[in-house]
C-alpha cells in the first residue's frame, strides 16, 4: 500500500512511501524483512487506493491530489521476483493517473520492461553495498549481481534520468575503496550515499540460522560503538567519504552535514512543490540568510518546512512521523493515535533535543544558554520555543551562552 513516509520527514524528500511483498532479493541485514518477515499486500486494494485518490479524504490521498513523490520503496524492492508481477501494472496505473515516483532498487529482470514503459526521467537510488560477487552472494543471496547494477546505473544515465548510488549499509570488508572510488568518479552520478552498518538484538534474533552464522561477526563487531573493530569500519568509512569528495562526488552521510545537500535533485526532478524539504535544505537556506552565529527562531524553522503545503493547516494523524505516539505525549498509550496538525510535528522535532531531528544532533546548530546564579538555562521565545545558535562549521558544544541583551526570553 501506498503509506505516508512520515517517519522520515525532514531527513528525505519524498513524502510517501509504496511498498509490497517480503523482498525475494533477501538481503541477510534487510531491516524490512527482519522486522516483518511475513509482510504481504493486497493487490486490489493498492490498486483501488491509486484509481480513486482524487476522491479520498486521508492523508495519503491529501499528498497524492498535492502530486507530492511516492518513492517505490524503502522497504520492498519493487523489482525483486515477489514484487515485479504487482509493481509493472502499479507503474503503468501511477502514469495513467499523473503519479509522481522515484525507485529505489538493486535492479532485477523486469527493470527494462519498466525503462520502456516510463513517459519522464525520474531519480534513482540505486544499492551497491559490494565490489565482489563472491561477498555478495553470501550476503545478499536472491539480488542481481554488481556487475548487472552498475549496467543499470549506466543505461539509467544514457536515457537521461538522475542517479545516486548508495553504499547502505557500508561495511568496509565488503568494499575495495579504490575500485569504487573509480566506479563513482568516471560516472556523472547525483551523489552517493554513505551509512554504516548497524544490526539491533531483534534484527539478529529475527534472521535464519545460516544468516546468524554469516552476520555472526558482524554483529559482534557493531554491537558496541567503543569497539576497536567498529571503529576500523568507522575509519574505512571516513576514508572513502573524503577521498569521494576530494575527487569531486556529492556525498550524503546520515552522520555529517556538509554543502553537497544530493537529495536536492529530487526537487530538481519533481518540482519543490512535490516534494519535503530536508535538514540539509535548511543548512542551506542558513548559509544563504544567516551570518555565523545568528540567532535561529522556531517561525523561521516553521516557514521553511511548511511553505506551499496546502495541508499545513488541517489535522492529520501525527503518530506516521514519529516512532512512538509517545515522542508527542508521554501520557498516552504507545499504540494510541493522535490527531493534530504539522506545526505540532515540527514543533516536536525543534523543541525535544534528544529526538534525533533535533538541530543540534549535526553540529552546526547550538541551544542558546543563559548563565543565571551558576545554573545554565536554556532560553526560549515569546511563544516558549527554544532558541538556537547557527554555525557554518561544526563546532563541539551543543549549547552557545549569549553576550548580548535580547528581548523577549523567558527561562
Amino acid at each position: 500500500m501506498i503509506t505516508l513516509f512520515a517517519g522520515e520527514f525532514m531527513l528525505v524528500p519524498e513524502a510517501l512511501d509504496v511498498s509490497h511483498n517480503w523482498c525475494s532479493h533477501n538481503c541477510g541485514y534487510c531491516f524490512a524483512n527482519l522486522n516483518k518477515p511475513d509482510r504481504r499486500i493486497d493487490p486490489q486494494k493498492l490498486f483501488n487506493q491509486i484509481t480513486n485518490f482524487r476522491h479520498q479524504k486521508n492523508e495519503v490521498a491529501m499528498m497524492l491530489q498535492h502530486d507530492m513523490v511516492v518513492t517505490a520503496s524503502n522497504k520492498t524492492d519493487p523489482f525483486a521476483k515477489t514484487n515485479e508481477q504487482i509493481s509493472l501494472p502499479m507503474f503503468e496505473l501511477f502514469e495513467d493517473y499523473g503519479i509522481k515516483h522515484s525507485i529505489q532498487t538493486r535492479g532485477g529482470s523486469r527493470i527494462y520492461e519498466y525503462l520502456d514503459m516510463i513517459k519522464s526521467n525520474k531519480v534513482f537510488y540505486i544499492s551497491i553495498t559490494h565490489t565482489s560477487d563472491e561477498t555478495r552472494k553470501n550476503t545478499e543471496v536472491g539480488s542481481p549481481t554488481i556487475e548487472s547494477r552498475w549496467e543499470l546505473v549506466d543505461e539509467l544515465l544514457r536515457r537521461g534520468n538522475k542517479v545516486i548510488v548508495a553504499y547502505n549499509p557500508f561495511w568496509h570488508e565488503w568494499i575495495n575503496i579504490d575500485k569504487e572510488i573509480e566506479n563513482c568518479t568516471s560516472r556523472n552520478l547525483s551523489g552517493v550515499v554513505l551509512q554504516k552498518m548497524h544490526i539491533n538484538n531483534l534484527q539478529y534474533s529475527n534472521m535464519t540460522p545460516r544468516y546468524k552464522e554469516v552476520f555472526k561477526d558482524i554483529y559482534d563487531k557493531s554491537k558496541s560503538s567503543k569497539s576497536r573493530l567498529i571503529n576500523e569500519n568507522h575509519t574505512h568509512y571516513t576514508l572513502f567519504y573524503n577521498t569521494l569528495r576530494e575527487n569531486g562526488v556529492k556525498v550524503k552521510g546520515y552522520s555529517e552535514t556538509n554543502f553537497d545537500n544530493i537529495y536536492s535533485i529530487y526537487a530538481d526532478v519533481y518540482g519543490k512543490n512535490s516534494t519535503f524539504r530536508t535538514k540539509e535544505d535548511f543548512y542551506v537556506w542558513c548559509l544563504e540568510n544567516k551570518k555565523d552565529g545568528d540567532e535561529v527562531r522556531f517561525k523561521e524553522f516553521y516557514d521553511f518546512f511548511s511553505k506551499d503545503l496546502p495541508f499545513k493547516d488541517k489535522e492529520i494523524n501525527l503518530t506516521p512521523f514519529f516512532r512512538s505516539v509517545k515522542t508527542i505525549d508521554k501520557s498516552a498509550d504507545t499504540y494510541t493515535k493522535k490527531k493534530g496538525f504539522l506545526r505540532d510535528v515540527i514543533e516536536v522535532f525543534w523543541n525535544d533535543w534528544t529526538y534525533k531531528r533535533h538541530l543540534t544532533m549535526s553540529r552546526n546548530y547550538s541551544i542558546l544558554l543563559e548563565t543565571h546564579r551558576g545554573q545554565k538555562y536554556r532560553l526560549v521565545d515569546e511563544n516558549n520555543n527554544l532558541i538556537y545558535v547557527f554555525h557554518k562549521e561544526k563546532q563541539e558544544h551543543v549549547g552557545t551562552e549569549y553576550s548580548n541583551q535580547r528581548l523577549n526570553l523567558k527561562r
